[in-house]
């Protein structure tokens, strides 16, 4: 027969193998996407502006230390005037993978009768720790073509969508 004792000495010294202590689950601190949609925002427009002092602001904080030579990214993408827009953003901690989409006309030599749009993928990495959002890194991924019915606004947002909120 069990007595209460040995019982309540079962429940504890199994409690103790089984759980974790409570200051090993933390809820990891939340990130700042508006601040990371805002700055991503401002660097891709100075970089299709052609703006390299306004390009480069992103990246500088006086806690940084010392300065990224951002110059050969910024004349490697974008050196072509063109109409572009920012596409979808995934977040990962403080990492955003953003697509840069570039509407293209037909090029009946290449065989592409209809328009399409070029879509680059970069990689924007933020300096972690800080309360302001810094760029770290920004990397090209690559590049992808996409038929005019992937990228239009009518393809974003199919109808279905629009009646929803009615």
């Amino acid at each position: 027969m069990i007595h209460r004792r040995e019982l309540l000495v079962g429940t504890l010294a199994a409690g103790a193998f089984f759980s974790a202590p409570a200051s090993a689950c933390r809820e990891p601190a939340a990130k700042d996407r508006a601040g990371y949609e805002r700055v991503i925002g401002a660097l891709f427009a100075a970089w299709w502006k052609r703006d390299l002092a306004a390009f480069r602001r992103p990246f500088e904080h006086p806690e940084r230390g010392t300065r990224i030579d951002v110059r050969s990214l910024f004349d490697a993408h974008f050196d072509r005037p063109e109409r572009r827009f920012r596409g979808e953003m995934l977040f990962n901690g403080e990492t955003v993978v953003v697509q840069v989409v570039t509407p293209k006309e037909g090029d009946p030599v290449h065989g592409i009768c209809g328009g399409y749009a070029a879509a680059d993928l970069f990689l924007v990495r933020f300096f972690p720790g800080l309360q302001v959002p810094v760029v770290d890194a920004v990397r090209y991924l690559e590049t992808n073509l996409l038929a005019g019915s992937e990228w239009t606004k009518e393809a974003q947002h199919p109808a279905s969508e629009h009646r929803a909120g009615s």
